[in-house]
């Protein structure tokens, strides 16, 4: 089954008791309660949550020589807009040396290379925005995710809210565990680079360059 928007609001409503809804007009709190959450940043969110091998890009990205450091670090280099989590900064395009000296600040890398490569996850159309890419644990995982957010406001039941908590976190630890089964790169320890702090993951289907971002 295709994943859709109205497939989401409705396994939503599924976890917290609440009938579906027949269409995304519908004019019903609990739509305008989806829609609230929805346009809050949900699909940022859960794929915030982890190191999603579907959503995973990778990129080189050469310095912005607009921008000159006042000290330290030489070169500085521009986060991507559809930049969600780093997952590895490398000195090399196979991503076999983890670049150690790189900083994260306010939209930019900091590093004293004039080339970086960096995989990330991505909210782009082709990557974690592309519903058609979403396995299976992880739809589930946005639905229980939105169902627990609406669920006092729609509901005003503590203890549904609860049991919407924990089938969330199931629901994330599964997605998780599939995703690391799927994951076929080698990984590094995790807080390796002072960007990331979160690991590896996989997905060197750019080979871009940026200031002109490829792929």
């Amino acid at each position: 089954m295709a994943t859709t928007k109205l497939r989401i609001y409705n396994g939503a409503l599924d976890v917290i008791g609440q009938r579906p809804l027949a269409s995304l007009t519908e004019e019903r709190p609990s739509r305008r309660a989806l829609d609230r959450v929805w346009d809050d940043g949900a699909i940022d969110d859960v794929l915030e949550a982890g190191q999603w091998y579907f959503a995973t890009r990778s990129v080189r990205i050469t310095y912005d020589p607009s921008i000159t450091p006042d000290w330290g670090f030489k070169r500085v280099f521009e986060v991507p807009t559809d930049h969600i989590r780093t997952t590895a900064v490398c000195q090399d395009e196979m991503f076999n040396t983890p670049l150690l000296d790189v900083r994260e600040e306010a939209g930019f890398w900091y590093a004293s290379l004039d080339t970086i490569f960096v995989r990330y996850v991505s909210n782009d159309a082709r990557y974690g925005g592309d519903m058609s890419l979403w396995p299976p644990t992880f739809v589930e995982y946005f639905k229980a995710r939105m169902g627990f957010l609406v669920a006092i406001p729609l509901t005003q039941d503590k203890k549904k809210a609860d049991k919407a908590e924990a089938y969330m976190t199931k629901c994330l630890r599964d997605a998780k565990t599939k995703n690391a089964m799927a994951d076929s790169s080698t990984s590094f320890a995790e807080g390796r680079w002072t960007a990331a702090r979160r690991g590896l993951n996989r997905g060197w289907r750019d080979g871009g360059n940026r200031g002109s971002l490829l792929g």
